[in-house]
């Protein structure tokens, strides 16, 4: 989807363009038995602008080892309308947090939305690299946390478990605050696709986070006559915080 608005009252009349979700933790590296929480809102991560996001079908987390566990939506105060949700994991390791969107519209086709994050817990390497089994997902090939700035990043696109080829993936920075100008959009949104494996490569600079999205049409219609979407992110982030 190709996306720009001229500004972000167009979203906030409804008019759905292809802004992402937004799903970020507020510590970049877990601790066992300590919660933390997780932010879900949509926007431009770009331009830090915001839209209202509807509450997520459904979250799960999934430790290393045993059975995913539900997580329940939190409504977070003000405006426009954000979630939350609180993960406290029980096991060291990597753990998969999977948020599953409500239908987005976007002029007649329907989107829903599969955002994955990697939670490492307490230091230990164990499962980063395993898909959560959505329907679309994004498997990172190289480890997704500690990532240096300027690293070279790879990555797999799945549908239905088996390899997408051909499929064309976004990659767009989130800044801390909005700049002051904008670039040609061709700068704020990058693009690459995936080989016959499903795989790909893309190098990132930081200190930020960056969202990776890739969309595939699933052949059935939307009830606007359009096409039925699936979309698949995986946020990340690159290059030492600040302040640390």
């Amino acid at each position: 989807m190709i996306r720009r608005t001229a500004a972000l009252v167009l979203l906030l009349a409804g008019v759905a363009w292809a802004h992402f979700p937004i799903a970020t933790p507020a510590e970049l590296f877990l601790t066992k038995g300590k919660t933390t929480r997780v932010t879900w809102a949509y926007g431009h991560p770009y331009e830090v602008e915001q839209a209202p996001a509807a509450k997520p079908l459904r979250a799960r987390l999934f430790p290393p080892q045993g059975e995913p566990a539900a997580l329940s939506a939190l409504a977070l105060p003000g405006k426009p309308a954000r979630w939350a949700f609180d993960v406290t994991p029980t096991q060291r390791g990597d753990h998969l947090l999977l948020i599953e969107g409500a239908p987005l519209a976007h002029g007649q086709d329907q989107v829903f939305d599969f955002s994955k994050l990697v939670l490492p817990v307490s230091g230990v390497e164990r499962g980063w690299d395993r898909a959560a089994g959505a329907p679309l997902e994004i498997v990172p090939l190289t480890r997704p946390y500690g990532l240096p700035d300027q690293v070279t990043l790879r990555a797999q696109v799945l549908r239905a478990g088996k390899p997408l080829a051909g499929a064309i993936v976004q990659l767009e920075r989130r800044n801390d605050a909005a700049p002051k100008q904008l670039p040609h959009p061709a700068f704020i949104t990058r693009s690459e696709k995936t080989d016959a494996q499903g795989v790909f490569s893309a190098s990132l600079t930081g200190p930020c986070w960056w969202i990776l999205a890739v969309e595939a049409p699933t052949g059935e219609k939307s009830p606007q006559g359009g096409q039925v979407v699936q979309r698949a992110t995986l946020w990340l982030h690159v290059g030492q915080p600040r302040g640390e």
